[in-house]
């Protein structure tokens, strides 16, 4: 039961993990993994609102490569864990 409860609310943000803030990969640039190879924290206007989460950018010039690219800058699994993943969460689908 303890699990249940843990897995719920997550379960509940949808497609896109953003886990109570509304925020994609918790405020961080998706672009910048792969043009720094690390996490970028955002804290700015450069968002771009996709599949019920904000996504936040560093600049316009990462908000843009998202759009255009979103399958290579979309985190795997919508960003849930390998385990949210296996539960089924609403959303995930396998390709």
């Amino acid at each position: 039961m303890i699990v249940r409860l843990a897995v719920g609310p997550a379960m509940a943000c949808g497609v896109v993990y953003i886990f109570w803030v509304n925020k994609a990969i918790h405020g961080c640039d998706p672009v910048a993994y792969f043009t720094k190879g690390k996490p970028v924290r955002v804290e700015n206007d450069y968002s771009l609102n996709w599949n019920g989460a904000r996504w936040l950018f560093a600049g316009t010039a990462n908000r843009d490569k998202f759009k255009v690219f979103l399958k290579k800058f979309m985190p795997q699994y919508g960003g849930y864990c390998a385990w949210a993943a296996s539960l089924g969460v609403r959303g995930f689908k396998r390709s």
